[in-house]
């Protein structure tokens, strides 16, 4: 089953992409100690065995956000960890059981998962120490006000979750302003100098043109005024890529 569910790339040394059924990607990270789990997809299939066909070290688990797409997957493990912005009671509505079903095609069911993890709370003060590998935390509030990117210090990568994506959804609840996005998204763009930057959707890899294009229609769209009847807008438009996806009520 997971063979049909999951497909791996290794991406750089010691770090593999697992493509969940083309809807989301999860990254492994191997140190010598440790790996590192960055998300757990919606949890159409077990993670945990895709995973531990990689490595036999012990495995931790980190959210870049806690939506359902991103922590679905969270029952095959003990805990979990997430910022603890990302814990108040919406973001549990929007990475619950429910919301994961929504998002599936039709016809598709949701395995019971056999844990109730725990979730531990972290901020940019945390780092995860794989042995010979450190994880640096940092909160880029936007797509959620728990957003994090994770950096990889050895082999210069960035995971940035969903957080500056080609389709930047801002419309949810528990998002942002726009104009409170933009300081997170100058922090990504900054990073990208530096690092080699993965997302949680699409072929993973991310171009700095782009960030940088998703980041000019995000400062173009906080100058305007916050509409009196809002509604949800895609902008420039529906096919237009990058677009940022929002509700206009929350422009600043």
């Amino acid at each position: 089953m997971s063979e049909d569910i999951y497909k791996t790339e290794q991406i750089a040394p010691d770090t593999y992409r697992i493509d969940e059924a083309g809807a989301v990607n999860c990254y492994l990270l191997l140190g010598k100690k440790k790996a590192l789990l960055i998300d757990t997809g919606l949890g159409i299939g077990c993670l945990r065995e895709e995973a531990e066909k990689l490595t036999n070290l012990p495995l931790e688990v980190v959210l870049t956000h806690a939506h359902c797409d991103h922590a679905g997957g969270i029952g095959w493990f003990d805990h979990y960890y997430v910022h603890k912005s990302d814990t108040a009671p919406v973001y549990k509505l929007l990475s619950s059981y429910l919301a994961a079903s929504i998002l599936l095609p039709k016809g598709i069911k949701l395995p019971q998962k056999p844990l109730r993890p725990k979730a531990v709370p972290i901020d940019s003060s945390f780092s995860f120490d794989l042995g010979e590998r450190i994880i640096h935390v940092k909160n880029v509030p936007g797509h959620t006000k728990g957003s994090i990117v994770l950096l990889d210090s050895k082999e210069k990568q960035m995971f940035t979750g969903d957080d500056i994506n080609e389709s930047l959804w801002m419309q949810l609840p528990g998002c942002t302003t726009l104009r409170q996005w933009l300081t997170g998204g100058r922090t990504l763009l900054a990073l990208a100098r530096e690092y080699t930057p993965w997302c949680g959707h699409g072929p993973g890899k991310q171009s700095v043109e782009q960030m940088r294009a998703t980041f000019e229609l995000a400062e173009k769209l906080s100058e305007g005024k916050n509409a009196f009847f809002p509604h949800t807008v895609f902008y420039p438009g529906k096919e237009s890529v990058p677009q940022i996806v929002f509700n206009e009520a929350r422009r600043h």
